[in-house]
């Protein structure tokens, strides 16, 4: 099954807009095609000058325009450290909870853009368990509350607050000045509630119940300047986490296409096979030498390929390629031969999934073509097609048993006998619903015994529903650190694991039972989303895609 996941939009801006300058620059100035990474032609070519717009130039460059300064807008985690960023490309760290700031120069940070966007209330969750929430209105304050977001108490009033810039000096930027709060933290070494305030800097919240204004550089509340700097709070010592197992195997699929967004990762029911998708063909490996099986469904360069799905038995594996991705295809394992094509779908197509006899596989629609299309898997033949929200398909299961059909996206459980909806994620309809959210990335499963559906969300929650009421008898805030969202996860076939990636490149183990952090491990030191995750059924590996590039690693469990 596969989720398209986007890498943030400031790990890339920058690096984008820098590319494009420099690559106009020089196919204006030498004539030089780049066709692949290690890989130029020489030979001059014509060139059709195109207008620019006037700017400012040095050295025949046009310089981008000022930055523009709201303040310090952005907070992020690593290490416990604190990050914080304006989007003038200024960095600040704290080590203490958000007390005591320095400037700091990191690459990789965003650039304050980022947490700009909001302007309604959000909540945060400062507890695991989702009790102790706080939810920020820009502008208007935030609001404290000990029961789960049924009751709320204000803490921090901002009506009437003065959104003022202090002069600055340096670089030249264009001064923009925003109500906040833009960014709102847990930092859970020290407990401090940390909030990112523009202009004013800093405010954060003790776990004694005190809020305090906090200097950042140069930005500061007018009452701030003039006092002494805190004392630093010392963060708590973090519990050593467990060695993880070293990384098993790396794969590598289709090294000539190392920068495409195609993945997607499915074991065999006997956890003996590996399927992986590699650009425009999948890969099969043998998981017990990690020898390579065969190629399955070549493309030739007719075609990119999107998912993966192996049947239970797997002797049939499907997966999404040719004319816009709009078609599933069918292919024997055993020698690789094609069985089917099959047609129906109007737009792109985002995942796959087999029922647990195999009898049955499904497949999802985009937002343009939001339906999920049930086939059986003898023939090919369509069963039927399930509507959905407009929103599309994320992902899809099956319950074990193969009654149940759930989606993520139009956020939808169907009966699949006869195409039923019998529960919805959100309400507007006239049908037993789930209580919260849209479900965007993670993962989506039912337990074992299929009575219970377990989602991961993008926002760093799992929830669980009663699969006999719809009832949400579960809410979970996995304690990750700020700024990184779950891009995947994946659950083991026992429900006692869990494995959330992020967008950091680290990979992060829980006990599902009591959300105990087992181990954390990096599968890139580049920053890059972990956009696919697996667990082998027999619960001893765990594999892992990144989305830069075709690679694999493949960890042991026991």
């Amino acid at each position: 099954m596969t989720t398209r996941s986007n890498r943030a939009p400031w790990m890339i801006f920058g690096a984008l807009g820098c590319f494009a300058v420099c690559l106009f620059a020089g196919l204006v100035g030498g004539g030089i095609l780049i066709l692949r990474s290690g890989e130029q032609r020489t030979d001059s070519f014509p060139l059709t000058p195109m207008p620019i717009p006037l700017l400012p130039v040095s050295g025949g460059v046009p310089l981008p325009p000022p930055p523009v300064d709201h303040g310090v807008t952005c907070l992020i985690e690593q290490e416990g450290v604190i990050f914080a960023s304006a989007p003038d490309l200024r960095n600040y760290l704290s080590e203490d909870g958000g007390i005591t700031w320095r400037e700091a120069f990191r690459s990789g940070l965003p650039n304050g853009s980022y947490c700009l966007g909001r302007d309604k209330p959000w909540q945060v969750f400062a507890a695991v368990d989702g009790q102790v929430q706080y939810r920020v209105t820009p502008e208007v304050g935030i609001e404290r509350s000990e029961d789960g977001g049924k009751t709320w108490k204000r803490e921090v009033d901002l009506a009437g607050e003065s959104w003022q810039a202090k002069p600055q000096t340096g670089t030249p930027v264009k001064v923009e000045v925003k109500p906040g709060p833009f960014d709102v933290m847990v930092h859970r070494p020290t407990g401090n509630i940390v909030a990112a305030m523009g202009h004013l800097g800093i405010l954060v919240r003790t776990p004694e119940g005190k809020w305090q204004w906090v200097r950042v550089g140069n930005y500061y509340r007018g009452d701030v300047a003039a006092l002494p700097t805190p004392a630093p709070r010392a963060a708590a010592n973090a519990t050593p986490l467990p060695t993880p197992a070293a990384p098993h195997k790396l794969l590598t699929a289709h090294p000539k296409n190392t920068t495409n967004n195609s993945f997607g990762l499915a074991f065999s029911a006997d956890s003996q096979t590996l399927a992986m998708v590699g650009f425009d063909a999948v890969h099969l490996w043998k998981t017990a030498d990690w020898s390579q099986i065969r190629t399955v469904g070549q493309q030739s360069g007719r075609g990119v390929v999107e998912g993966v799905a192996l049947a239970p038995d797997g002797q049939t594996l499907v997966y999404i390629a040719g004319d816009a991705n709009k078609i599933v295809q069918m292919w024997k394992t055993q020698d690789g031969a094609l069985l089917r094509k099959l047609e129906g779908h109007t737009s792109w197509i985002t995942s796959v999934a087999f029922s647990a006899d195999g009898q049955t596989f499904a497949s999802g629609g985009s937002f343009k073509d939001p339906t999920v299309r049930l086939w059986r898997v003898a023939d090919g033949a369509p069963l039927r097609a399930l509507k959905g929200n407009p929103s599309g398909v994320t992902r899809i299961a099956f319950s074990p048993d193969g009654q149940l059909l759930a989606a993520g996206g139009p956020n939808q459980i169907w009966r699949v006998a006869d195409g039923t909806t019998l529960y919805t994620f959100q309400g507007g309809q006239k049908l037993p619903t789930l209580e919260s959210g849209i479900l965007k990335n993670g993962s989506l499963a039912f337990s074992p015994d299929g009575k219970s559906l377990f989602a991961v969300e993008g926002d760093t929650s799992m929830r669980v529903w009663n699969m006999a009421d719809g009832s949400l008898t579960r809410t979970i805030m996995l304690p990750l650190p700020h700024g990184f969202d779950v891009k995947s996860a994946a659950f083991s076939s026992d429900r006692k694991l869990l494995a959330t990636g992020l967008g950091d490149g680290t990979i992060w183990l829980w006990r599902l039972e009591d959300m105990t952090l087992l181990s954390r491990f990096t599968f890139n030191e580049n920053w890059a989303n972990v956009a696919e995750l697996a667990f082998s059924p027999d619960g001893t590996l765990l594999a892992a895609m990144s989305d830069l590039g075709n690679t694999v690693r493949v960890w042991a469990m026991k």
